[in-house]
């Protein structure tokens, strides 16, 4: 025998039917398993996402209920009511039914009961609720309140915003009062103490430790108190406790069950003159207008209440002028001023001194002087000659510009500035003087125009007394293009 099998090693035999069977019971109870997982996995998911709509959804229910006034967390159709009883609302495929039950309990609250059912064909209908109880926090805050004393200032007091100082007279011909009544709210409540304040001080009667005090404690119902208040007190440590500027009186009563009330009042306390402010300033816009400003002066805790101005202008001597009458100041709030001088190329300078609102003053701040910018002003005239393409334009040009109406120490240098925008101007004639004429030929053509020029005067100079400065006049254009018509060249901008 040589050991090979009859038919050889090869055979045309497949499985046998029973193995087939075998391997199709396998792979089914293997695709169920994972058929199964897939599914339940699907499933916890669509569940979590419907679980988190409905916690957004009772969730925002909740905090429009609580952003309501308490009185009109309500049903609607019942008094002020806001809420609907059930309102549906799709989200996300989602049917969402929202049930909102609203009851009055004990205490002044309200409770609210929110439930929510959420549908879906395919899906569980889930269902869930949350409660809270409301409570009228005004109605707390009122009770509060009426439980301390009633407080008021009496007619012995001046009105609110009244400036008032250490000599203060109110009403005329007495001292400066300050008068309240304190009432106690409650059966056999009494006010155990009341007391005036300013700045965190009890008020005094004088300038020392040792006058006398606006502090008492009654011990009765009602209490009724007018006190002389001199604002150049100390407080308990000896020291200025008042400065001047808006203070605030404060009226404080205690009642025997510990419960604070009060009033306020302002005034302006002006016991003293104002600091100095810095020294002016001017920045210059043209030729006759310029924006003055200069640091604020300080009256105690605030701005003072004002400020009183000079004008000053140099003459060609280098002597100062008054514009401004000395016994008449410019009155100006702010620390600002707007100075139109009407007056070209002329040298300024303000003098500033801070106000209060009893008119006392500080020391007078000279200001920097200041150069008003010089105005050019000129004409043009266009002559046209030949024809067609050999036909030219001829532009005379003549300009001149003001001088200073101050002293300088030596003439100033006046160069022209020329350009096709006004934006766009170079130096064109140096040293060219306050008169200057140009001629300018071009060949135009049967249609065509001069270029149009912008001109401009640039002055070096120095004040006497001052430092070189250097300032550009007003820009005049663009040159005429009517035939032999002499114009003006009008102002473009500074």
């Amino acid at each position: 025998m040589d050991g090979k099998p009859r038919g050889g090693f090869r055979s045309d035999e497949g499985m046998s039917v029973l193995e087939i069977v075998v391997a199709a019971f396998i792979m089914f109870f293997v695709l169920t398993a994972v058929l199964g997982l897939t599914w339940a996995t699907t499933r916890m998911s669509i569940d979590a996402k419907q679980r988190n709509v409905m916690t957004n959804v009772i969730s925002s229910q909740m905090e429009y209920v609580r952003s309501l006034d308490f009185e009109k967390v309500q049903l609607v159709g019942t008094g002020e009511g806001l809420i609907a009883p059930v309102r549906v609302i799709q989200v996300e495929g989602f049917k969402v039914t929202i049930t909102t039950a609203v009851s009055a309990a004990s205490g002044g609250t309200k409770e609210v009961l929110v439930t929510l059912t959420s549908e879906r064909a395919g899906y569980e209908t889930i269902t869930t609720s949350q409660f809270m109880a409301l409570r009228d926090k005004d109605a707390i805050t009122k009770i509060v309140k009426n439980q301390g004393p009633t407080v008021e200032f009496t007619s012995a007091t001046p009105a609110e915003d009244t400036v008032v100082y250490s000599n203060f007279t109110y009403p005329a011909g007495t001292s400066l009062w300050i008068g309240a009544k304190a009432t106690a709210n409650g059966e056999d409540v009494k006010i155990a103490e009341f007391n005036y304040y300013c700045s965190g001080s009890i008020l005094r009667d004088g300038t020392t430790v040792n006058s006398a005090v606006a502090a008492w404690t009654p011990n009765v119902p009602v209490v009724e108190k007018t006190f002389r208040w001199d604002t150049k007190q100390v407080n308990d440590q000896g020291q200025l406790a008042i400065a001047d500027g808006w203070q605030t009186v404060r009226v404080e009563a205690t009642d025997s069950k510990s419960v604070k009330s009060f009033k306020d009042r302002r005034f302006y306390v002006d016991n003293y003159a104002p600091g100095s402010p810095g020294a002016a300033a001017g920045e210059v816009a043209n030729d006759t207008e310029t924006r003055v400003s200069w640091t604020p002066a300080m009256d105690g805790t605030v701005e003072t209440w004002g400020y009183n101005i000079w004008i000053k202008r140099y003459d060609l001597a280098g002597a100062l002028i008054a514009v401004t009458p000395a016994g008449a100041p410019i009155l100006t709030d702010s620390a600002a001023y707007v100075h139109v001088s009407g007056v070209p190329f002329s040298r300024y300078l303000i003098d500033v001194q801070a106000r209060s609102p009893r008119l006392m003053v500080s020391a007078v701040v000279p200001g920097s002087a200041y150069v008003t910018r010089p105005r050019a002003s000129g004409t043009s005239r266009t002559v046209y000659s030949g024809k067609n393409a050999a036909r030219k334009a001829d532009t005379t040009v003549s300009l001149t510009v003001t001088t200073p109406t101050f002293k300088t120490t030596a003439t100033p240098v006046y160069d022209v500035y020329r350009g096709l925008t006004p934006t766009s101007l170079t130096l064109f004639k140096a040293n060219s003087g306050t008169a200057f004429t140009e001629v300018i030929t071009k060949t135009v053509g049967k249609n065509g125009t001069p270029d149009p020029y912008y001109y401009r005067y640039r002055a070096t100079f120095t004040p006497t007394g001052g430092s070189q400065q250097v300032v550009f006049s007003n820009v005049i254009g663009p040159v005429s293009v009517l035939d032999n018509v002499l114009e003006s060249m009008a102002h473009v901008q500074w």
